[in-house]
């Protein structure tokens, strides 16, 4: 009989509290029970003081989810929701927002089986010339019934984002590469490793092509040999390590029909002052 009790009490809904404002939300199947409330905020106006942070990290407990989403809300002047996660993935669960009233509810909703959430939220107030303890969120069973789903009327913008790799992310998510960024750059100064450079072009045995034979390739593909076309820079995009190198490449070959055309040059100015010095 108590292994039959233990059985019941593990596939329920549930929400343990492990201390003020700490959660754990473990949902096992229940389809009716899959909403959670983690705050509200009112409707965006210039008048709006309050804040909301929520942290939630976990997943699915069956599989690799160790990742942690830090959610940053306002409804001050426009309804924005900024997203920072790291650690990989956190998948199992949307923050969904729902219009009551003249408010918003700002809700976890369980979308898979075996899904165990550690929560945190906390409700900013201001403005206030003072320190105060943040208030956290009790979180509680939400019913979605009757109320507007207005999570598409909220822009969630992703900030920063990192994986289980150590892939960052900055603009986008999931990150594809070690610094993923989906945005304009500014820097100082950017240093690149490269493993070849484009110094054969000087080696004895390096074979130039003739420039008719550049200009028959230009006139046919509308593009310089060895450099991608336009078409596939669009499409694919390019390396810009394997792109620095190639243009160095045709800056070092450029050099080379410079030279050869003053040797060419020269020689012709020679022939031509032999001719006047034989003249009557």
């Amino acid at each position: 009989m108590k292994k039959h009790i233990i059985t019941i009490l593990f596939f329920l809904v549930g929400i343990s509290v492990m201390g003020q404002g700490h959660y754990i939300i473990s949902h096992v199947f229940n389809p009716d029970q899959r909403h959670y409330y983690v705050g509200s905020l009112a409707e965006a106006s210039g008048s709006v003081y309050q804040k909301l942070k929520l942290d939630v990290f976990g997943g699915i407990f069956t599989g690799t989810s160790s990742g942690t989403s830090s959610y940053s809300i306002t409804t001050r002047s426009a309804n924005i929701i900024n997203v920072n996660k790291t650690g990989g993935s956190d998948s199992g669960y949307e923050l969904k927002v729902y219009k009551n009233g003249t408010k918003y509810d700002f809700v976890i909703q369980i979308n898979v089986s075996y899904v165990s959430l550690f929560v945190q939220s906390w409700l900013i107030n201001g403005p206030l010339d003072q320190i105060t303890l943040a208030k956290p969120i009790d979180i509680v069973r939400y019913n979605p019934e009757g109320k507007t789903d207005a999570t598409h009327w909220f822009t969630k913008k992703n900030m920063l984002a990192t994986d289980q790799d150590g892939n960052i992310g900055l603009g986008t998510l999931p990150p594809q590469s070690k610094l993923d960024v989906r945005g304009k750059i500014i820097a100082k100064e950017v240093e690149i490793k490269i493993n070849d450079g484009a110094d054969f072009v000087f080696s004895p045995s390096y074979s130039l092509k003739p420039l008719s034979e550049v200009e028959i390739f230009e006139k046919e593909n509308r593009h310089l040999p060895d450099i991608p076309s336009e078409k596939q820079m669009q499409e694919n995009g390019f390396n810009l390590n394997d792109m620095q190198i190639r243009l160095l490449r045709k800056i070092e070959e450029l050099a080379l029909y410079v030279i050869n055309q003053d040797k060419r040059i020269q020689a012709l100015e020679q022939e031509n002052r032999q001719l006047k010095t034989v003249q009557p």
